[in-house]
């Protein structure tokens, strides 16, 4: 059996993998030129059929928006008898009972496999690891000094979402800002939002829409 000590390196490995891929990122970013207005209220639309999935996307991204002293209310409260924003009736109808100065839509638009392949690792042993306790040891030098160790590659495949967050403007019905976000967590709708929300307060702080 090998020691612990032997296979940390590549255990340290996997598990500085596993937690790069839960964060959620924006790839790119754009804002309208000359665009100088701050948005003091916001309706934030998740577009999908998944309605659970609306809600949490929704009611997590309003919340993060409040904290940041902007008045967000979720499309959801405005929606019924199966409505989407889609139907134009229903948008115009949302926008007005929300007063709402901009829409912030949230899209899932793309979905791939992605595989990650972690090499294996092979070295001498017990030639790197020899604390000061084992000169005590021998048992023929330890098998003449030609024991190795070794750990398989690891092969670890995971799903990568694609997420589209436009801001358009209610009086102009232009677009102002967009950005692309991509998640390797995307059946973790609870993390996902939350990481969500953090990356699209930033960015629009950061360009001074908010």
């Amino acid at each position: 059996m090998q020691p612990f000590h032997a296979k940390f390196p590549v255990l340290l490995l996997l598990m500085m993998f596993i937690t790069s891929c839960a964060a959620t990122r924006m790839v790119d970013s754009w804002h309208a030129p000359n665009q100088g207005k701050k948005y003091q209220k916001l309706l934030v639309s998740r577009v999908t059929k998944n309605h659970s999935n609306q809600k949490i996307y929704e009611d997590v991204l309003s919340a993060e928006l409040k904290q940041r002293g902007v008045e967000a209310v979720p499309a959801h409260m405005y929606l019924k008898n199966g409505d989407t924003l889609a139907k134009r009736q229903a948008l115009e109808k949302a926008v007005q009972e929300s007063g709402a100065e901009g829409i912030l839509c949230m899209q899932t638009t793309n979905m791939e496999k992605r595989t990650n392949v972690q090499p294996g690792y092979m070295d001498n042993y017990p030639g790197y690891w020899y604390p000061s306790a084992f000169p005590y040891w021998d048992m023929y030098g330890y098998y003449g000094g030609a024991s190795t160790f070794y750990e398989p590659p690891v092969v670890t495949t995971y799903n990568v979402a694609t997420i589209q967050v436009h801001l358009f403007d209610t009086s102009s019905s232009k677009l102002v800002w967009a950005a692309t976000f991509e998640s390797s967590e995307p059946a973790n709708a609870v993390s996902v939002s939350k990481d969500l929300a953090d990356e699209i307060t930033d960015s629009l702080s950061r360009e001074g829409l908010i």
